[in-house]
This record gives C-alpha cells, sequence and structure tokens, in this order.
C-alpha cells in the first residue's frame, strides 16, 4: 500500500484529440492539475477546519431549487429576445456561489467522506453535517451545504440499491441545467471497483461536457493494490483514450493509515475548481 500513500492523486492523459473531452463552455473553470506548495495546503486546511456550514436548501425536485423556476423562465425570454434581435448585447445572468456535486452509488462512504471534507482532517471522529447512516438509499434529496459563504457542496442521493428513477432525473436535470455547477465528483468504492451504474454515470459527464474527477473511497478496505489496478483496467478497457484524474480517499485512521488519505488533496481540487485563492478566509454562510 505504499504506492497509494505516497501517491494518492494522480491524473492519466491518453488522447486529449477526443472531442468527448472538450469540456461544455457553461462549465470551463480554471482547475490546475498541480499541487499547492506545503503553506498553500496548510492555508487551505486551515479554511476547512474553520469554516462554518449551513444547508440553504433540500428538494426531491429540480425545479424547487430556490430561484431556478425564475431564472429558466429569464433565460428563455433572453434567449428568444437574442434571436429576434441578434445585432443586439445583452448582459451574463448573474449567477451565485460555485457548486460542486457528490455522486456515487449507495452505501459507497459519500457522507463520510464530506464530514472528513468539511471538518478538521486530524478528528478522529468528526462532526456529522451529513448523517452517515448504514442504510443504503437514506439520502432521498439534493441538499446544497453553502461552505463559508465560498461554495455550495451538493450532496445527492445515491444510485442503484433503494435509489428511484425519480432522483435519477432530479439529478440528471441538475447537472444538465445548474449553471452554477463546476465539477462533478464521481464516488467509486476502491474494493468494489466500478459498475454498470458508474459507467452509465461516466459516458453522461462526458456527453454533456461536465468536468469530473474520479475518487475511490474506503482505501483502507483494500488487500492489495492489485485489486485496484484491476477497476482501472477495467474502466480503461471500458472507456479507451479517456483523460480522467484520481483521488484515493479512507475516513478512518488506523494502524495502517495514520492520516485520513486524499482528503487535502480533495480540497485543493475544490480550490482550484472554484477559482479560490488558497489564503481566501471563510465567512459566514447566508
Amino acid at each position: 500500500m505504499n504506492g497509494i500513500r505516497q501517491f494518492s492523486r494522480f491524473s492519466v492523459a491518453l488522447n486529449k484529440a477526443n472531442p468527448l473531452h472538450q469540456l461544455n463552455p457553461k462549465h470551463r473553470s480554471s482547475f490546475q492539475q498541480p499541487l499547492p506548495k506545503v503553506k498553500e495546503i496548510q492555508a487551505i486546511n486551515a479554511f476547512f477546519n474553520n469554516c462554518l456550514i449551513k444547508l440553504n436548501w433540500t428538494t426531491a425536485k429540480f425545479e424547487d431549487i430556490p430561484g431556478e423556476l425564475e431564472r429558466q423562465k429569464k433565460s428563455e425570454a433572453l434567449q428568444e429576445y437574442t434571436t429576434n434581435n441578434p445585432t443586439e448585447t445583452t448582459a451574463k445572468p448573474k449567477t451565485s456561489l460555485p457548486e460542486i456535486l457528490f455522486i456515487g452509488k449507495t452505501n459507497v462512504g459519500k457522507s463520510s467522506l464530506i464530514n472528513s471534507l468539511l471538518t478538521n482532517i486530524k478528528d478522529k471522529n468528526p462532526p456529522e453535517i451529513v448523517f452517515a447512516s448504514k442504510k443504503a438509499g437514506f439520502t432521498q434529496t439534493l441538499n446544497c451545504f453553502n461552505v463559508a459563504n465560498r461554495f455550495k457542496l451538493i450532496d445527492s442521493p445515491g444510485y442503484g440499491m433503494k435509489g428511484t428513477s425519480q432522483q435519477g432525473e432530479q439529478i440528471l436535470k441538475y447537472m444538465q441545467n445548474r449553471n452554477e455547477l463546476k465539477r462533478v465528483y464521481l464516488l467509486v468504492g476502491a474494493k468494489e471497483g466500478f459498475n454498470d451504474n458508474d459507467y452509465m454515470i461516466i459516458d453522461l459527464l462526458q456527453s454533456l461536457g461536465l468536468p469530473f474527477e474520479i475518487v475511490f473511497t474506503k482505501v483502507d478496505k483494500l488487500k492489495s493494490e492489485s485489486q485496484l489496478l484491476t477497476n482501472l483496467q477495467e474502466l480503461n478497457e471500458q472507456f479507451p483514450g479517456m483523460d480522467y484524474s484520481l483521488i484515493f480517499t479512507n475516513t478512518e485512521i488506523t494502524k495502517k493509515f495514520e492520516k485520513k488519505l486524499g482528503i487535502e488533496e480533495l480540497r485543493v481540487s475544490i480550490f482550484q475548481t472554484c477559482g479560490l485563492d488558497y489564503n481566501v478566509k471563510p465567512l459566514k454562510p447566508t
């Protein structure tokens, strides 16, 4: 497992000429691959260790997200006006804080990972910002958490066991239409690997031009690296030539893992995705 400890985040670039890798313009971000310096990582950790989190909204329907229906109507009216008046320029609609989406199958460890992400990295028993249930399908709505009034984290229902078609439709609408969405973090169990639903999500993300990262959870449950390598080989066979980056995580501090793996890398990725300066200070969420 030493290799995983030392390189908890890496990227694989195989065929950048593939047209599927062109990002949808409305989802372009200033995301950069290189990791920051030690002092900058410390500053990011300090941000998360001291930030306040507020649940802004929770909904079972995309249309019920506050302000979304009104914005869609304005967007449609603006599009119609622009079509009828092609020579006139119009101001772009204002957007709120950038949003990131966490998605994965049920019981993949999403809630535990979010709790570790948004609390002190050294806390062995972090407070539950998101309730971590052992019962599959506990999360049934999209839940929006305002993180220090700098970005919003969207927690989604798990797909697969106990998942419903209504939940799937809700997530699809969110990914297709939400202007604030900057990046999707697809969570995959390191031991179990990918299933057909995961592959469907990856295919969808590519077709939508949405930037995404694959986050392996529960790395501490692996008996050997060969399991992980097999999973990656299957991914490459399923999507030959796909560009992707990986983050390996675990949320349990054990004798084998004296530190939570991958949390710092995930935090850095979020900062870069949301265009945040490493020294930005947390604000009180509204």
